[in-house]
Protein backbone atom coordinates (compact mmCIF):
# COMPACT_ATOMS: atom_id res chain seq x y z
CA UNK A 1 0.00 0.00 0.00
CA UNK A 2 2.79 2.70 0.94
CA UNK A 3 5.01 1.46 -2.04
CA UNK A 4 1.56 2.29 -4.59
CA UNK A 5 1.20 5.77 -2.64
CA UNK A 6 4.94 6.39 -2.64
CA UNK A 7 4.82 5.75 -6.57
CA UNK A 8 1.56 7.94 -7.24
CA UNK A 9 2.89 10.71 -5.50
CA UNK A 10 6.93 10.65 -7.30
CA UNK A 11 4.64 10.15 -10.37
CA UNK A 12 2.26 13.52 -10.37
CA UNK A 13 5.24 16.07 -10.33
CA UNK A 14 6.40 14.45 -13.17
CA UNK A 15 3.07 14.83 -15.16
CA UNK A 16 2.27 18.29 -13.98
CA UNK A 17 5.77 19.35 -15.28
CA UNK A 18 5.13 17.46 -18.50
CA UNK A 19 1.76 19.40 -18.81
CA UNK A 20 3.74 22.29 -18.14
CA UNK A 21 6.22 21.89 -20.90
CA UNK A 22 3.43 21.09 -23.26
CA UNK A 23 3.07 24.34 -25.68
CA UNK A 24 -0.52 26.12 -25.81
CA UNK A 25 -2.52 25.33 -28.64
CA UNK A 26 -2.90 28.25 -30.63
CA UNK A 27 -6.75 29.42 -30.69
CA UNK A 28 -6.67 30.99 -34.31
CA UNK A 29 -6.62 29.65 -37.95
CA UNK A 30 -7.65 31.43 -41.82
CA UNK A 31 -7.20 34.66 -39.60
CA UNK A 32 -10.27 34.01 -37.15
CA UNK A 33 -9.50 33.37 -33.54
CA UNK A 34 -11.70 31.61 -31.08
CA UNK A 35 -13.82 34.21 -29.31
CA UNK A 36 -14.56 36.66 -32.31
CA UNK A 37 -18.14 37.76 -32.81
CA UNK A 38 -19.88 37.06 -36.45
CA UNK A 39 -19.29 40.96 -37.36
CA UNK A 40 -15.43 40.45 -36.94
CA UNK A 41 -16.04 37.27 -39.47
CA UNK A 42 -17.84 39.51 -41.96
CA UNK A 43 -15.22 41.89 -42.12
CA UNK A 44 -12.82 39.37 -41.99
CA UNK A 45 -14.58 37.31 -45.10
CA UNK A 46 -17.19 39.62 -46.35
CA UNK A 47 -20.35 37.90 -47.80
CA UNK A 48 -21.06 38.21 -51.66
CA UNK A 49 -24.58 40.05 -52.26
CA UNK A 50 -27.46 37.36 -52.37
CA UNK A 51 -25.11 34.37 -51.83
CA UNK A 52 -26.12 33.69 -48.07
CA UNK A 53 -24.29 31.72 -45.78
CA UNK A 54 -26.03 28.45 -44.88
CA UNK A 55 -26.56 28.35 -41.15
CA UNK A 56 -27.77 25.23 -38.79
CA UNK A 57 -28.51 24.53 -35.07
CA UNK A 58 -27.47 21.88 -33.14
CA UNK A 59 -30.17 20.19 -30.96
CA UNK A 60 -27.81 19.85 -27.95
CA UNK A 61 -25.73 21.95 -27.03
CA UNK A 62 -26.81 25.13 -28.89
CA UNK A 63 -24.20 25.94 -31.36
CA UNK A 64 -25.06 27.53 -34.93
CA UNK A 65 -23.25 26.76 -37.38
CA UNK A 66 -22.44 28.69 -40.57
CA UNK A 67 -20.92 27.27 -43.81
CA UNK A 68 -19.01 29.63 -46.03
CA UNK A 69 -17.75 27.75 -49.05
CA UNK A 70 -15.66 29.17 -52.57
CA UNK A 71 -17.89 31.59 -53.85
CA UNK A 72 -19.56 32.90 -50.77
CA UNK A 73 -17.13 35.44 -49.39
CA UNK A 74 -15.39 37.99 -51.58
CA UNK A 75 -12.55 36.63 -50.15
CA UNK A 76 -11.27 33.22 -48.92
CA UNK A 77 -7.57 31.85 -48.65
CA UNK A 78 -6.38 30.80 -51.67
CA UNK A 79 -6.24 27.25 -50.10
CA UNK A 80 -9.22 27.06 -48.66
CA UNK A 81 -12.44 25.34 -50.34
CA UNK A 82 -15.10 25.95 -47.39
CA UNK A 83 -15.09 27.04 -43.83
CA UNK A 84 -17.48 25.54 -41.05
CA UNK A 85 -18.39 28.41 -38.00
CA UNK A 86 -19.60 27.01 -34.40
CA UNK A 87 -21.23 29.93 -32.85
CA UNK A 88 -22.21 29.84 -29.17
CA UNK A 89 -23.64 32.99 -27.39
CA UNK A 90 -22.34 35.24 -30.26
CA UNK A 91 -19.06 33.69 -30.21
CA UNK A 92 -16.54 31.72 -32.35
CA UNK A 93 -16.22 28.24 -30.52
CA UNK A 94 -15.13 26.25 -33.00
CA UNK A 95 -13.41 26.78 -36.54
CA UNK A 96 -13.37 23.50 -39.28
CA UNK A 97 -11.13 24.37 -42.46
CA UNK A 98 -11.80 22.38 -45.43
CA UNK A 99 -8.84 22.94 -47.93
CA UNK A 100 -8.54 22.72 -51.39
CA UNK A 101 -7.75 19.64 -53.84
CA UNK A 102 -3.61 21.36 -54.63
CA UNK A 103 -3.28 22.41 -50.89
CA UNK A 104 -4.21 18.53 -50.24
CA UNK A 105 -2.42 17.24 -52.37
CA UNK A 106 1.10 19.55 -51.92
CA UNK A 107 0.32 18.94 -47.90
CA UNK A 108 -1.43 15.76 -47.05
CA UNK A 109 -2.39 14.79 -43.98
CA UNK A 110 0.64 12.58 -42.94
CA UNK A 111 2.85 16.21 -43.78
CA UNK A 112 0.39 18.08 -41.73
CA UNK A 113 0.71 16.18 -38.87
CA UNK A 114 4.45 15.80 -39.10
CA UNK A 115 4.89 19.65 -38.79
CA UNK A 116 2.00 20.13 -36.43
CA UNK A 117 3.84 17.43 -33.98
CA UNK A 118 7.03 19.40 -34.56
CA UNK A 119 4.88 22.72 -32.61
CA UNK A 120 3.03 20.80 -30.28
CA UNK A 121 4.11 17.11 -29.62
CA UNK A 122 3.01 13.92 -30.50
CA UNK A 123 -1.04 13.97 -31.09
CA UNK A 124 -2.94 11.80 -29.71
CA UNK A 125 -4.55 9.74 -32.84
CA UNK A 126 -8.57 8.20 -33.49
CA UNK A 127 -8.19 6.27 -36.80
CA UNK A 128 -7.45 9.24 -39.24
CA UNK A 129 -7.93 11.99 -37.01
CA UNK A 130 -5.51 13.85 -35.12
CA UNK A 131 -6.12 15.59 -31.45
CA UNK A 132 -3.62 17.87 -29.64
CA UNK A 133 -4.89 20.05 -26.68
CA UNK A 134 -4.55 21.67 -23.64
CA UNK A 135 -6.60 23.10 -21.03
CA UNK A 136 -9.04 25.31 -23.22
CA UNK A 137 -8.19 24.50 -26.94
CA UNK A 138 -8.34 21.46 -28.88
CA UNK A 139 -6.71 21.36 -32.52
CA UNK A 140 -7.72 18.68 -35.06
CA UNK A 141 -5.93 17.32 -37.94
CA UNK A 142 -7.87 14.51 -40.59
CA UNK A 143 -8.64 13.75 -43.77
CA UNK A 144 -12.63 14.39 -45.38
CA UNK A 145 -14.29 12.20 -48.49
CA UNK A 146 -15.75 14.99 -51.32
CA UNK A 147 -16.98 14.23 -54.45
CA UNK A 148 -14.34 14.98 -57.02
CA UNK A 149 -14.97 17.75 -59.23
CA UNK A 150 -15.52 15.64 -62.56
CA UNK A 151 -18.11 13.65 -60.86
CA UNK A 152 -16.05 10.51 -61.23
CA UNK A 153 -15.32 9.52 -57.82
CA UNK A 154 -14.48 10.83 -54.58
CA UNK A 155 -11.27 12.67 -53.06
CA UNK A 156 -10.03 13.00 -49.79
CA UNK A 157 -9.35 16.59 -48.82
CA UNK A 158 -7.19 17.99 -45.56
CA UNK A 159 -8.99 19.12 -42.81
CA UNK A 160 -8.06 21.06 -39.39
CA UNK A 161 -10.22 22.50 -37.02
CA UNK A 162 -9.51 24.30 -33.59
CA UNK A 163 -12.54 24.72 -30.90
CA UNK A 164 -13.14 25.34 -27.37
CA UNK A 165 -12.09 22.03 -25.36
CA UNK A 166 -15.71 22.01 -24.16
CA UNK A 167 -17.01 21.53 -27.91
CA UNK A 168 -14.39 18.44 -28.47
CA UNK A 169 -16.45 15.03 -29.39
CA UNK A 170 -13.95 12.70 -30.82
Amino acid sequence: MRAALLAVLLAAPAALRAAADAPAVQRYLESLKLGDKIEHVRIVYPPVPDKDWSKSREPFGGVERIRIQRGQAKYLPEAVEAMTLGFRRGRLVTLEVLYGREFSKKKPLERLVSDLSLEYGEPRRQGESYFWWDDATVLTASQTLQPHPSGKGDELLSTLSVMDRAYFRP
